[in-house]
């Protein structure tokens, strides 16, 4: 299991390959080029990383009955999801209003006033618990008509290919159903 020191440094150069095409590693570009991403954007990646796990662990602003036991798998989980949501960035507004790293809607949230990345989180873990990765992922992408098969497909193929790579890094053993 890695620091989370290194887990959020490998889980922030995620962000550079979840978004290019064949997922293309941030090592393949140009050292210059490496330079010059890793300056602008390791540190405030890293940042968001560290939060969202602090988010996952304590779940401010959730009721005591709500609140999730969550699990090494599932904070690998969190982060692989906002990877391909956001790439780590809490900044982020969708074309549809979705709102926060892990690209939430407000009248999703579990609570009126938590942060939405705790809503995201909340979300997250809850379709994952009950319905495995392929189809958490894409019900998380494309809402409750979302399938494996279907609709949020492509989004769930390349969180599930993230979330492999993070739970092996980790050496976490994580449940990865490869149904898309």
């Amino acid at each position: 299991m890695l620091t989370l020191g290194k887990l959020c440094t490998f889980v922030a150069l995620q962000t550079f390959s979840a978004h290019t095409p064949d997922r293309t590693p941030l090592s393949e570009m140009s050292p210059s080029y490496q330079r010059v991403w890793k300056k602008r954007y390791m540190d405030s990646r890293i940042e968001e990383c560290k939060r969202l796990v602090r988010f996952a662990k304590n779940q401010p602003g959730l009721s005591d009955n709500s609140r999730l036991d969550v699990k090494r798998h599932e904070i690998l989980w969190i982060l692989s999801t906002a990877v391909v949501e956001s790439g780590l960035n809490n900044s982020v507004v969708s074309k549809r209003g979705a709102k926060s790293s892990m690209q939430t809607y407000r009248k999703y949230a579990p609570c009126k006033t938590c942060d939405l990345r705790v809503a995201g989180i909340y979300h997250a873990i809850t379709y994952q618990r009950k319905h495995g990765s392929c189809s958490a992922a894409a019900k998380y992408n494309a809402g409750p008509r979302g399938t494996c098969m279907g609709l949020g497909r492509g989004y769930a193929s390349l969180v599930l290919s993230v979330y492999e790579d993070v739970c092996a890094e980790d050496g976490t053993e994580c449940p990865i159903d490869w149904g898309c």
